[in-house]
């Protein structure tokens, strides 16, 4: 069922990118092909750890649109598709060249650290803000170093897609009204664990930082 249910949004996307190809006056070229390929093998797991990041039926839910920074995210990216097919139509200029390689190590990096950063969490990852009765607070790996490394992981990737398809409204989109959303997952998230672990989760995010090291 998590593999139709993959399999079937993916579908959705690539439909879309057909869409706008064929709309489109513009042939696509080298970026608009990497990034689809990219962004659709990410997209793939992405959907498939929402499937498999479920906490127990006993455990507690904080914040009911705690999940808002990630439609928001998937909007933007999804605007800047349209955005670069449709040869910029929304009266702003695309934002300047930059190198292919340049959002791609973005791209990478994020999608690398939001994996290992998953992985360090085993069974305690969950897509929704959710704790349960024998919940352990992780500090090792890059938890060490960020309290919260695979929503930069998250940051990294959109950004390195949406830079790689310069569309100019969907990166002021994303910063501003994703990055909000991204501040009141962290919020919710770190309000829930402070009742959870008290002095402990006191202590650890005095030691770390939320999302850049030594500066946030």
């Amino acid at each position: 069922m998590m593999w139709k249910q993959a399999l079937i949004i993916l579908g959705l996307f690539e439909a879309l990118f057909l869409l706008l190809t064929t709309i489109s006056d513009r042939i696509p070229d080298a970026i608009m092909l990497t990034a689809n390929v990219a962004f659709a093998s990410w997209l793939f797991m992405e959907v498939m750890r929402v499937r498999l990041g479920h906490a127990p039926t006993n455990s507690t839910t904080h914040g009911i649109l705690s999940r808002s920074f990630l439609v928001i995210s998937f909007i933007s990216v999804i605007l800047a598709f349209v955005d670069r097919g449709l040869n910029y139509p929304f009266r702003l200029p695309p934002l300047p060249d930059v190198p292919l390689v340049t959002g791609l190590l973005l791209f990478t990096g994020g999608v690398w650290l939001r994996y290992i950063s998953i992985k360090t969490l085993g069974r305690f990852f969950v897509t929704k803000v959710q704790t349960t009765n024998d919940h352990q607070l992780i500090k090792n790996g890059v938890y060490r170093v960020l309290r919260h490394p695979s929503y930069t992981g998250l940051l990294l990737g959109f950004t390195g897609i949406i830079l790689m398809l310069q569309s100019t409204i969907a990166l002021a989109l994303f910063l501003v009204v994703g990055i909000p959303a991204y501040l009141y997952r962290i919020r919710v998230e770190e309000t829930a664990l402070s009742r959870v672990f008290g002095e402990d989760y006191k202590h650890y995010r005095d030691e770390t930082y939320a999302l850049i090291p030594f500066i946030y």
